[in-house]
């Protein structure tokens, strides 16, 4: 099965929204992944493809590990595409 662009970014869109908790439209790349109904290996990948267009911002939240203690991970957002000029 193949999945396209727009197809994950509306799964993403379709993420709770934040509780407070961590910024507006934050996402880790477990719920992105699952969300896009892809493996995290895929989700991965797709989210480097963002990177290099410039389009992720990546936002550090802070979970709560199962003994308790808090621990700071990444979570991400993605930006809206630009128009490019051209030269």
């Amino acid at each position: 099965m193949k999945i396209n662009e727009s197809e994950i970014l509306e799964a993403l869109a379709s993420l709770k929204p934040s509780d407070g908790d961590r910024p507006a439209g934050a996402f880790t790349s477990l719920e992105g992944a699952a969300a896009a109904g892809l493996s995290l290996k895929t989700f991965m990948r797709y989210l480097h493809q963002l990177k290099d267009a410039g389009r992720l911002e990546i936002v550090p939240i802070t979970i709560t590990r199962l003994d308790g203690k808090p621990q700071p991970i990444a979570a991400y957002r993605i930006r809206a595409a630009t128009k490019r000029t051209r030269v």
